[in-house]
């Protein structure tokens, strides 16, 4: 890879993931979830590569990024190191419906550990499984500091079903967050973007590996992720004229 002179993603990952608050949780996740947390955000440097070396006073919008020791966060953390502005989306509800919790420090804490950090942060507190979630928070972004140069698409609803306990709720709350929000939000964010005339920006929508294998237990979050990589295959497509990756 070429020699940007920004910080080697790598290291700038293992000292994101070191220093996030709630990094003994992360150490004690089993060694697969590790691996799968690792190449989930080495993804989202990488894809930001070429254009990282110019974050600085750039605008990242993060959905789902309300625990320390989470993807989100470590996302958060990684763009915030690299001098981008933060908006970032919690539902804490749902939080405390999970074994994980809410988590100890709160999202309170993790938005003063990225404004020690000299960038501008704002939280917003939104369920998105509302069908208008979507504009609600690109509202929330432009009304602050104009359209994100960069949407990264990672909150998630998770519960485990199987074959025996799968029904229509449990599929209509996984498609809610998993897929109308992801896609309503890159939808809305292209959209504007082509309004404003603006021919850069960046759309990263998190999958979980559907294609590494099978997830039993969790058949309609395996399927609503593995939607997002359909879509972002064929979303791709349609903004790489306009200038958006």
């Amino acid at each position: 890879m070429k020699d940007t002179g920004a910080t080697d993603p790598d290291s700038a990952i293992g000292n994101v993931l070191r220093k996030s608050p709630g990094e003994s949780d992360f150490e004690r996740m089993p060694a697969v979830s590790r691996c799968q947390c690792y190449a989930l955000l080495c993804k989202v440097v990488y894809w930001i590569t070429p254009f990282i070396t110019t974050l600085k006073a750039k605008f990242a919008l993060i959905t789902g990024a309300s625990r320390g020791n989470g993807i989100g966060a470590a996302t958060r953390r990684a763009l915030a190191m690299q001098g981008a502005n933060i908006l970032f989306t919690t539902w804490q509800a749902y939080d405390r419906e999970q074994p994980h919790g809410a988590g100890e420090n709160g999202p309170m804490a993790l938005e003063q550990a990225l404004l020690n950090l000299g960038v501008k942060v704002r939280r917003l507190e939104i369920d998105l499984a509302y069908p208008d979630s979507a504009a609600q928070v690109l509202d929330a972004a432009l009304e602050w500091l104009g359209l994100p140069d960069v949407l990264v698409n990672n909150a998630a609803h998770s519960t485990h079903d199987g074959f025996e306990l799968l029904d229509a709720a449990k599929l209509d709350a996984h498609y809610a967050v998993n897929m109308r929000a992801t896609f309503l939000l890159a939808a809305e964010f292209a959209r504007r973007a082509k309004a404003l005339g603006r021919l850069s920006g960046h759309i990263i929508s998190m999958s979980s590996g559907q294609d590494w294998g099978p997830m039993p237990g969790e058949l309609a979050y395996a399927a609503t992720k593995g939607a997002i990589e359909a879509f972002n295959l064929s979303l791709a497509s349609e903004l790489a004229p306009l200038g958006l990756r």
